[in-house]
């Protein structure tokens, strides 16, 4: 390993750079290269820097980062209060194409001060070498006019596993900075770039790339690049991951071992006789050792690298300690074309036309729409063979979680029911009943900035019901009992509630003595000064016809409209909405075929959570259909049972959004003779791991 450290310090600027063949080209701009195998955050540096795909929390390098910039020790517990996660979940931190945020970290131990850059990569699977090259160079733009930045750390934007080729990666990046660094613009104030590369294997291979893009004609007449000997150092923290970790030793027992075949046969056996491997990997090891080897018998013409890289293999990753990262899958509409994308924990998958045209899916839609429960495996199954991408079906099945992210137009589409197998074999199970799953919506904005409610026990809970006017036939005798009985519910749990239910102008006889009228006025009221962690509303949803974008719900005297929240400062976390579309609003003609402006429940749910979503709520439930009143009772309160501990002291168990919904649907599930598919009805916006009490501050009081 190389004795030269320059990793303990930054590079003294105006220092002089050598080209890899030794000449010098005048008036070309110079750059330094060093590949660093370690943890980025142990490796000395001005700027640290890292890719963000939209809408996703932080992992691996970044989440390293997020560590560095929430001043937090390398062994503590990752949690909501994180600077990088919680600004992701608030949709601050967006990660659009191109976009760079920079964020300060506390003083190294010398005292120098440092950043954190955020480069945006855009939706999963949509990143290329174009995207690549652009993103590079506003970076390198940015942070050439930052004062007094010479040395610049970054993970190699765009390597993970499943993007790019570490080829197309490296000069993407490179030829991005050389873009910025052109002669005649800023003077130039990176002198050092170090690329860390956390597993050994994969920083070899960085290396070689870098040596061959620095060298290239391309980059010759462009960039200066020197490319010093990989820079190799236990302390800095660096991982020899699993399967170089085996192919090191399959080298090494390789040299150790005779020329003959039989001897490498018998070393490859007895190091993988109690290792699962992929099939044919014997055969394939055998073959490049023997080439590899093969010079007259003399095995030392082949390095241990050498040997190594030849044999390299990807093992199954063992599955990481904490909630696991939920799997990606995007489907938008282009045109008549529907496009599907994949970002699994481990590999992104970029995007593919999906074969089956937009019309013939708003079909099988219309066939899934409150179905009975007998229909449900075949749908399921027929909505999988013509959305899901065959490449698609196997990452899909072995999630954990699983996040849809759509546009308005693939929002319409039942995803709660997709199954997890094409084939309608008795074993396909619908998702949602298998796992934790929720929606995310493909935007052009972002979130109006708002302030994150860090919730503490009580629970502080809104319930609306029944505001609609009854002089219009607005009222709705169901979501008073919804109301009444969910308000009874939560309290009974510990929950702090404030109740509102029946219009202003309804007699206050009977259940609604001695409840407040639910006025819009008293509500925005309530809310702006209330701080509640869920709202709970109950009744019919609708939206003004000359004015189809405004949606809302339907109280005595107008719509209560997710815009009117810009006067709330702190939203709920949660709001969980059994609101039907209201006859009144709706286009729908009397033989029951719509109009080309007629609007259904699975038209409004994610209107209305995109409304919600602009102000500053970042959890919305409703449902995709109207569900059978009783059943709409029953769900809601095997949610609030299990989101909510059964101690009234909220000391119990808490779950997430995710796996109170799940156990819901599973809990309907076995009624569905009763309510058809109602579980399938409720759809959630949002992020199907948050915890609406923090698990290490469950039991606190305010």
């Amino acid at each position: 390993m190389p004795n030269d450290r320059r990793t303990s310090g930054s590079k003294k600027k105006g220092s002089n750079t050598r080209r890899p063949n030794g000449e010098s080209r005048a008036g070309l701009p110079s750059l330094e290269v060093q590949v660093i195998w370690g943890d980025i955050t142990l490796v000395k540096g001005d700027v640290y820097v890292s890719g963000h795909y939209e809408n996703v929390l932080p992992q691996n390098a970044e989440l390293a980062l997020d560590r560095l910039v929430s001043g937090k020790g390398m062994f503590e517990t990752v949690d909501e209060t994180w600077v990088l996660r919680s600004l992701t979940r608030r949709g601050i931190l967006r990660g659009a194409l191109g976009d760079v945020a920079l964020y300060p970290c506390p003083p190294d131990p010398e005292g120098q001060r440092r950043f954190v850059a955020i480069a945006g990569m855009g939706h999963p699977g949509k990143f290329g070498p174009p995207e690549l090259r652009g993103l590079a160079r506003n970076l390198t733009v940015t942070l050439t006019a930052l004062p007094d930045v010479s040395t610049v750390c970054s993970v190699l934007i765009g390597g993970g596993a499943g993007n790019l080729p570490i080829a197309e990666a490296v000069s993407g990046l490179l030829m991005g900075m050389a873009d910025a660094l052109e002669p005649g613009g800023n003077p130039a104030q990176i002198q050092l770039l170090r690329l860390v590369e956390f597993e050994l294997g994969k920083a070899r291979e960085i290396h070689r790339h870098v040596r061959a893009s620095a060298s290239s004609l391309d980059m010759k007449d462009r960039l200066q690049i020197s490319v010093p000997d990989i820079e190799e150092h236990a302390e800095l923290g660096g991982k020899i991951g699993d399967s170089y970790c085996m192919a090191l030793a399959l080298a090494a027992a390789a040299l150790a071992a005779s020329g003959s075949g039989n001897d490498h046969q018998r070393a490859l056996r007895t190091l993988l006789g109690t290792v699962d491997h992929p099939p044919g990997f014997v055969e394939t090891a055998l073959t490049a050792l023997t080439k590899l080897t093969a010079n007259d018998g003399k095995k030392a013409a082949a390095t241990l690298s050498d040997l190594a890289a030849a044999l390299t293999v990807d093992f199954s990753p063992p599955r990481r300690a904490g909630p696991p990262v939920p799997t990606r899958i995007s489907f938008v509409r282009d045109g008549p074309t529907i496009r599907a994308a994949a970002l699994t924990e481990m590999a992104v998958t970029p995007e593919r036309a999906v074969g089956v045209d937009y019309p013939l899916l708003s079909e099988l839609v219309d066939e899934m729409t409150d179905p009975a429960h007998n229909e449900v495996a075949a749908l399921a199954s027929n909505l999988n063979r013509l959305v899901v991408p065959r490449d698609f079906r196997e990452p899909i099945a072995k999630a954990r979680t699983l996040v849809f992210e759509v546009d308005r137009a693939m929002a319409k589409v039942h995803w709660e029911m997709l199954s997890d197998r094409a084939d309608g074999n008795d074993d396909a199970k619908p998702l949602a009943l298998k796992i934790e799953v929720a929606r995310q919506l493909r935007t052009t904005y972002s979130p109006a900035p708002s302030s994150e409610r860090i919730a503490r026990w009580p629970l502080k809970a809104l319930v609306i019901g029944d505001p609609g006017d009854p002089r219009r036939g607005e009222n709705l005798q169901s979501a008073q009992d919804e109301a009444l009985e969910v308000a009874e519910h939560l309290k009974k749990k510990g929950v702090e509630v404030t109740l509102m239910v029946g219009a202003p102008s309804a007699e206050r006889v009977g259940p609604l003595h001695g409840h407040r009228a639910a006025e819009r006025l008293h509500v925005l009221n309530a809310l702006t000064g209330g701080g509640f962690d869920l709202l709970h509303f109950a009744g019919h949803a609708g939206f003004d016809a000359e004015h189809p974008d405004e949606a809302g719900w339907v109280f005595e005297g107008g719509l209560l409209t997710a815009r009117l929240l810009e006067l709330v400062d702190v939203a709920p976390s949660l709001v969980f909405a059994n609101a039907c579309l209201s006859a009144k609003t709706s286009d729908s003609l009397r033989s029951g075929k719509k109009t080309d402006t007629a609007r259904t429940e699975a038209d409004l749910l994610p209107g209305l959570a995109d409304e919600f979503f602009r102000r500053g709520v970042r959890n919305y439930i409703g449902t995709a259909w109207k569900v059978d009143d009783e059943g709409a009772r029953e769900f809601a309160k095997r949610f609030y049972d299990a989101l909510i501990p059964s101690s009234a002291s909220g000391t119990g168990e808490w779950k997430t959004l995710g796996q109170a919904l799940r156990e819901a649907r599973m809990k309907m599930k076995e009624k569905e003779k009763r309510f058809r598919a109602l579980w399938a009805a409720y759809q959630h916006y949002g992020d199907p791991q948050h915890y609406l009490v923090l698990p290490e501050s469950q039991g606190n009081r305010r």
